[in-house]
């Protein structure tokens, strides 16, 4: 016996560009301004598609992100500063948010209805690979959630 799997749904979406629904979310790759690599977006929404309030959230992000680098590179620098005290612990040793952020890439923005949106930072290349920076942006004010590792 054989078995199929369904081809998944990609619709273009006005927003998003071409999206494909996974088991629970859409995804897309956007450009985002600043950043040199496209960016994973995942879209908390039925299958139907990204609603009039994903898409609100998305522009809002685009606008607000280029202006709040510094908001950024300092939320990033919060959640890496207790690994400073780490002296034996080889892993990156930058000494400013501007050299971390310079180390970092934007991975991917989630996005959903029922809560702010969130963006996921990991290094370029394999300096910390598996590092991810989890940042929160609620009413226009970053805040940094977690850095898991």
């Amino acid at each position: 016996m054989s078995f199929f799997k369904s081809p998944k749904k990609t619709i273009t979406d006005t927003s998003f560009g071409s999206m494909t629904y996974g088991r629970n979310d859409w995804e897309a790759e956007v450009d985002i301004e600043g950043e040199t690599d496209p960016v994973a977006v995942w879209i908390d929404a039925a299958e139907e598609g990204p609603g009039t309030e994903h898409r609100q959230a998305f522009r809002n992000l685009k606008t607000l992100l280029p202006l709040a680098s510094a908001a950024i590179e300092g939320a990033l620098y919060e959640l890496y500063t207790p690994y400073l005290s780490f002296t034996d612990w080889e892993v990156p040793r930058p000494r400013s948010p501007e050299h971390l952020r310079k180390m970092l890439r934007l991975d991917a923005i989630a996005i959903s209805s029922s809560k702010p949106p969130k963006l996921f930072y990991g290094f370029r290349g394999d300096v910390w690979p598996d590092a991810s920076f989890y940042l929160e942006v609620d009413d226009g004010e970053i805040r940094p959630i977690s850095l898991d590792d």
